[in-house]
């Protein structure tokens, strides 16, 4: 099985095939098993580590030793980071990523009572960090936090594991980075990249959105409205004016909208501009109908 980063053991840091010498001198451990492993730096694959053992029972213990190492190294990567790309929000009606400027980032830290692998603070909200894989999924309390300010977002491990081994380091978002090196791929995807981020808590998905329709009385709608009166020029001798009743206005009052985006429904009146775009997605295609009929 290759890894993408092993524990170098002269200093224990995380570190890349391009970044240490070939083969069995390259000082370096699985940090899933602990077992030595090889630096292949070969011309056809990406540089990569493997198990310096035939042992296939080592392989079968490190059925995720690729993702630990991924995990690993990302803490090294995102303790140096100074903004990252988020997708749209559920209520947020864009559909680029947005670049968000990280104050401060703690690594390995404890929210919600469990362990997180990074808090990120944005414009002194915190921003939550989890990575998953298989066996180590997001905990209960994490998808609910009870502090309602902080935006909890998953990095999806397999994702990003996929994307190291398909992706060509010339081509991420148009630039170029040095040949070999999977710490500076994996410094884009955690970064740039919004492949493998998912919004597990948003902190604006529990708030109501605004309509921005005017809410009036059904009974005032209701009225029927009354046509000015047009006044008859006096004539000599006076005579008793005339007037005209009221006429009744059969058009409709009221009217029944229906977003063609989501299934939102609202009342309002039949030619109130204000209702014409959905009050949740803001979706501009919506039909009416009058109501009641």
């Amino acid at each position: 099985m290759s890894i993408p980063f092993a524990k170098r053991l002269s200093d224990g840091l995380m570190v890349d095939a391009s970044s240490v010498p070939r083969g069995r001198h390259c000082g370096c451990v699985c940090p899933s098993c602990v077992t030595p492993l090889i630096a292949r730096q070969g011309e056809v694959r990406e540089w990569h580590f493997a198990h310096a053992t035939n042992d296939s029972g080592a392989e079968e213990v490190c059925d995720y030793s690729a993702l630990v190492s991924i995990r690993l190294m990302s803490h090294q990567v995102l303790a140096d980071i100074e903004a990252i790309n988020l997708p749209p929000g559920p209520s947020e009606s864009r559909t680029a990523s947005r670049e968000a400027l990280i104050q401060s980032v703690q690594v390995d830290a404890r929210f919600e009572d469990s362990t997180v692998d990074a808090i990120a603070k944005v414009k002194g909200v915190p921003l939550v960090l989890f990575m998953t894989y298989k066996s180590r999924p997001i905990p209960t309390a994490v998808h609910r936090p009870t502090q309602k300010d902080a935006g909890v977002l998953e990095i999806d491990l397999n994702v990003i594991w996929q994307l190291l081994q398909t992706s060509n380091l010339d081509h991420v978002e148009g630039k170029t980075v040095e040949k070999h090196s999977s710490r500076d791929m994996l410094m884009r995807l955690l970064v740039e990249d919004t492949s493998a981020k998912t919004w597990i808590y948003h902190p604006r998905q529990d708030r109501k959105p605004k309509t921005g329709v005017k809410l009036v009385s059904i009974d005032q709608l209701r009225q029927d409205p009354v046509r000015p009166i047009l006044q008859q020029e006096p004539v000599r001798p006076p005579v008793r004016q005339k007037r005209t009743r009221p006429r009744t206005d059969n058009s409709p009052l009221l009217a029944k909208y229906a977003c063609q985006n989501c299934p939102e429904t609202w009342i309002a009146g039949y030619d109130d501009d204000n209702a014409r775009s959905c009050p949740i997605c803001k979706h501009r295609t919506v039909s009416k109908h009058a109501w009641p009929g």
